[in-house]
């Protein structure tokens, strides 16, 4: 009885808690965004930066899973060194992000490693850095962990006398791959697709340094209105459209989960 009170009271406090600081706070922030919504959709420059930021969340979603499939197989036929290579996939996210960025600032500089090996090559310097193409670069370098780790689980409860038997009757590695692999290993995509896309539409670091001032993303147009211009309604409008977009993203997520659940 004196147990069960105790757990309750527990409960009430850290419920109590999580609505104070967090619940309430994003319930104001966002409620104070509804006003500005139609200002959003009239603004052109809000809507590039909208549909730049699904472009490269999209584009960093789609490679990471063409990328990662390959990787997760090879982890998942390990005996050996698994947990080796899994530490591998993991060290991105152990570096700090201002200085992997500025790792990717070196290689794709004006006078950075890519450009010096194309004069090399006898090729003219190309424009690398400050384009989509370089946040795109630098957020599947950030991102592509949180793809493989939900594959690999869900490659690892893949039954492997499924895989013999196909072999046995005649089925080579790309029919093994389209018939066993990649329909038992969707539920681990839409979780690492869920992760990689709302972790792309909501990073800052990234873009703002390898994308710089002119290709604005959602979240680069947060900071400067709630920490440049201290203009906390143009935040909460923004803020709400980034909540939007993530919630429907996780609802598509959910729904493609039940559908491939049966």
């Amino acid at each position: 009885m004196r147990k069960g009170l105790i757990l309750k009271i527990f409960a009430i406090v850290i419920v109590s808690f999580l609505f104070v600081f967090f619940l309430l706070p994003v319930m104001m922030t966002l409620l104070r965004g509804f006003p500005e919504m139609s200002s959003f959709f009239s603004d052109e420059f809000y809507i590039m930066a909208l549909l730049r930021t699904i472009r490269i969340g999209l584009m960093v979603t789609l490679i990471s899973a063409v990328i990662s499939y390959p990787i997760s197989i090879f982890i998942t036929s390990l005996r050996r060194f698994k947990a080796f290579f899994i530490s591998l996939v993991l060290f991105p996210l152990m570096t700090n992000t201002v200085v992997r960025t500025f790792g990717w600032i070196v290689i794709l500089g004006k006078d950075g490693v890519v450009n010096k090996i194309l004069v090399l090559l006898g090729f003219k310097p190309v424009r690398l850095l400050y384009t989509d193409l370089s946040v795109v670069v630098g957020l599947l370098h950030l991102f592509l962990p949180l793809m493989i780790l939900p594959l690999v689980g869900a490659m690892e409860n893949i039954d492997e006398e499924l895989k013999e038997s196909a072999r046995n009757l005649g089925a080579g590695p790309i029919r093994v791959f389209f018939d066993i692999t990649f329909p038992m290993s969707l539920k681990g995509l839409t979780t690492g697709s869920l992760l990689v896309f709302v972790g792309s539409i909501t990073s800052y670091i990234t873009p703002k340094l390898l994308g710089g001032p002119r290709l604005a993303t959602l979240s680069m147009l947060l900071y400067q209105k709630a920490m440049v211009v201290m203009d906390w309604e143009g935040a909460s409008m923004v803020a709400l459209v980034m909540t939007l977009m993530t919630t429907g993203f996780l609802v598509l997520s959910n729904r493609m989960s039940k559908v491939v659940e049966g």
